[in-house]
């Protein structure tokens, strides 16, 4: 599945972000998305990210620690760090996730 998007959707998209240039796949460039995101287009999907070159994984957990795995969300890998970009919790920043491991190391599912 190609997530590479050019010409009249690339442009739609930076355009619904209020972009008119893509911003740098870094840790400022993953902000100013994030908050754009949050913005306009607070319940939009991961293929974005993927397509501006963001390291971009879908990933899931539970909400209010019920123990329930029922929340989908988007982690962002940069620099080494992990970075929480929820457009459903409106927080208009992106949030570094704690290296913590709740899953144990046999259930855990590699990064590419």
């Amino acid at each position: 599945m190609s997530t590479d998007i050019s010409g009249p959707l690339r442009d739609r998209v930076l355009a619904r972000l209020g972009f008119s240039d893509a911003p740098r796949a870094n840790l400022e460039g993953l902000r100013s998305v994030y908050a754009a995101w949050c913005l306009f287009v607070p319940f939009d999907n991961i293929a974005k990210l993927i397509a501006l070159n963001f390291n971009a994984r879908r990933v899931a957990g539970s909400m209010r620690d019920t123990g329930y795995v029922g929340h989908g969300s988007v982690e962002v890998h940069i620099d080494g760090t992990d970075w929480l970009v929820d457009p459903s919790m409106l927080t208009e920043a992106s949030t570094q996730l704690a290296p913590i491991n709740l899953v144990p190391p046999s259930q855990r599912i590699a990064r590419d």
